[in-house]
């Protein structure tokens, strides 16, 4: 989820608000792009709001989801430019065995 969505998520357009509102958050959604869901609970001990367990395990559960999901989607992706990169490679060494011939012939010279 990028940086943006993050920030509209705390303070959608279709919501009019003020600037300090939007200034929080950017603030929160920094804070959740740069260290997860798990970042909210500090937030809320500087601000002296109660944060139960259930909460904090909901932000762990959350993180974990986002970081499998990221891994997911490199781990396919990596997949996929090995694939693509060895797929250039065959058609390569196969247009160059038609551009050059059979090089080896056995018995000749």
């Amino acid at each position: 989820m990028s940086l943006n969505s993050l920030i509209w998520k705390f303070c959608p357009k279709v919501v009019g608000c003020g600037r300090n509102v939007a200034e929080i958050a950017a603030y929160l959604g920094t804070c959740v792009y740069n260290d997860g869901q798990s970042s909210l609970v500090s937030v809320a001990k500087k601000l002296d709001l109660l944060i139960n367990k259930k909460m904090k395990m909901h932000f762990q559960i959350l993180d974990k989801l986002r970081i499998k999901k990221a891994e997911k989607r490199v781990s396919e992706q990596s997949h996929e430019a090995r694939k693509t990169k060895r797929l250039k490679v065959i058609k390569d060494n196969e247009n160059m065995r038609m551009k050059e011939g059979d090089v080896y012939v056995p018995g000749g010279f």
